[in-house]
């Protein structure tokens, strides 16, 4: 249930709106959610005081936010994420780029959680609907017979133990 009442959710609101009038400048090369759990935590609350407030600034800035880091963490040809910056050019025993099983499933469960406050008419809901769907069709494509998905989602091989937590997200 979000909460509209002014005294609940104003200090929540003056934190986010620092973050909004904090210049992209100040973050340096390092983006402001530079990992992908981040995507669980943040964009949420901005969707939350959007759906709280009817201030569409909240889910712009979620937006551009989410789009830097997807920019960066996201590979579109196998619908993953990196878990960080620093994992972009590490591999797996098979060569395989590292994704992390917890980490896809934290941002699973992060797009989720805005498209609960995305009104139906929203147009930036097709975006994270589409996201959601690749990165499911990914998922799907790689899980193992066991009914589970190991830490590094593209090498099985080198994980004879599931992942129970990024299972459990994904």
């Amino acid at each position: 249930t979000i909460h509209k009442d002014p005294k609940m959710i104003g200090p929540m609101r003056v934190r986010l709106d620092t973050e909004i009038s904090t210049p992209e400048s100040e973050y340096g090369k390092t983006p402001l959610w530079w990992w992908c759990d981040a995507l669980f935590m943040a964009p949420p609350v901005f969707a939350d005081m959007t759906a709280a407030t009817g201030d569409k600034k909240y889910l712009s800035f979620m937006d551009r936010q989410w789009d830097i880091t997807t920019k960066l963490l996201y590979d579109p040809s196998v619908h993953l994420y990196s878990r960080d910056a620093t994992y972009l050019d590490k591999h797996e025993k098979n060569g395989q780029k590292i994704f992390w099983s917890r980490g896809n499933g934290w941002v699973m469960g992060g797009i989720v959680r805005v498209l609960q406050e995305l009104p139906r008419d929203s147009p930036l809901r097709p975006k994270f609907e589409d996201e959601l769907r690749q990165m499911a069709a990914e998922m799907v494509s790689i899980q193992s017979e066991d009914g589970l998905w190991r830490p590094g989602l593209l090498d099985a091989d080198s994980y004879p133990l599931p992942e129970i937590s990024g299972s459990a997200f994904i």
